[in-house]
């Protein structure tokens, strides 16, 4: 006998835009197919409908934009009858969504093709990140909402990808002040650089199902961050059951946890007479201990968190680490503070990269291991010319 289907109620963003009226960013984080980009195509549509305002959707990549794929875009809303109902009322009975040649049109699909009818104007307009410098000439000055899809990676980053996307909202906002920005993203990376060029200290330990407000100085600008409720907590989805597999990366398809890969830990012991090199990463906001050791088992390389500030108040380092690197994301004129370890010639960052070539890294936990590897990922993807 077959189980019921589990009736799984989707996400809608109500809550937030109800709590957090004036903000200009809305980060909306949670599990994958919970209905974030549903919804927020919904709204970008009841915007249009009430005041005739279009939308910007945005990618990162320009191969993320491809017609066949943006042609299904509003599927879900077509099939479920969505469009046809808010503009049922309109002559044209607009009952569908074409994409053409970068932009969104309503269209009339009838019985009879020769009564299938397109919009003159878009409702909506589509961008990469990637090729953002390409629309720089053009004006959107009728774009209020910005959609910016799958903001979360677990690959790889646009170098400096944050201003490059400040850079194509000032494109796409100009002058104006009544733009809302929706970032969408799957819990797949909680070491993002979004989080630490926005500020947005508290997203790594941020508890599912709330909403955080984060307001800067003495400006109007408010970011609010919603990290949906898991889907769990409604019974789940019909769809749980094919990733029920003991791996904790699964858990982010099934109920948002973020997801995080597992790491081999170290189990051996080491003496202190056996540490040959030590050094510190500072990426995100975390900082990172690494010790190279070398014994009679081999050479290894060991990752914690560092057990103490190496910083003081006005961001000096403390001579308690002495000569010891520092891999920053940062520019350092500090001679000892290093971008990126995959771009550095010294002995230390040759080392660290053979043994990472040779499966010769240990970490002390899954998390250290999480941002060790964007950190390597962030440095391989560094543009020193524009870092």
């Amino acid at each position: 006998m077959k189980s019921p289907l589990k009736k799984y109620v989707h996400y809608s963003g109500q809550r937030l835009l109800d709590n957090n009226p004036k903000a200009k960013y809305y980060v909306i984080i949670g599990e994958r197919s919970n209905g974030k980009t549903y919804w927020a195509l919904e709204y970008a549509l009841r915007e249009y409908k009430e005041t005739k305002k279009q939308f910007a959707y945005v990618r990162r990549w320009d191969v993320d934009v491809k017609a066949s794929e943006l042609n299904q875009l509003f599927e879900g809303h077509i099939k479920n009858r969505v469009v046809e109902r808010l503009f049922a009322h309109d002559p044209n009975r607009w009952n569908s969504i074409i994409y053409k040649t970068g932009h969104f049109y309503l269209r009339h699909i009838d019985d009879d093709p020769k009564l299938t009818v397109v919009a003159d104007h878009p409702i909506g307009h589509v961008f990469s990140i990637s090729a953002g410098e390409h629309k720089k000439s053009y004006s959107y000055g009728e774009v209020t909402t910005v959609i910016f899809d799958e903001f979360l990676t677990r690959t790889s980053y646009l170098p400096n990808e944050p201003v490059l996307f400040q850079n194509l909202l000032s494109t796409i906002i100009r002058l104006r002040d009544d733009v809302r920005v929706f970032m969408l993203g799957n819990t797949v990376n909680k070491w993002c650089p979004y989080f630490a060029v926005m500020g947005l200290t508290h997203v790594k330990e941020q508890k599912q199902g709330t909403i955080d407000t984060y307001h800067y100085g003495d400006s109007e600008l408010e970011v609010a961050v919603e990290y949906c409720e898991s889907s769990q907590t409604k019974g789940g989805k019909a769809s749980d059951v094919y990733f029920a597999f003991d791996n904790p990366q699964l858990a982010m398809v099934k109920d948002g946890s973020w997801e995080v890969a597992e790491y081999p830990k170290l189990r051996t012991e080491y003496r202190a007479s056996d540490i040959i090199a030590t050094f510190y990463v500072e990426f995100a906001g975390d900082t990172l201990k690494g010790i190279v050791v070398a014994n009679r088992t081999g050479a290894f390389v060991f990752i914690k968190r560092a057990n103490i500030t190496i910083r003081d108040d006005e961001g000096k380092r403390k001579a308690i680490i002495a000569d010891d690197i520092i891999y920053v994301d940062k520019h350092s004129a500090d001679y000892r503070e290093l971008l990126g370890v995959t771009h550095q010639p010294d002995k230390l960052s040759r080392t660290l990269l053979s043994f990472m070539g040779q499966n010769r890294f240990y970490y002390s936990d899954n998390d250290v291991g999480e941002i060790w590897r964007n950190y390597v990922m962030w440095s391989d993807n560094l543009n020193i010319r524009n870092a």
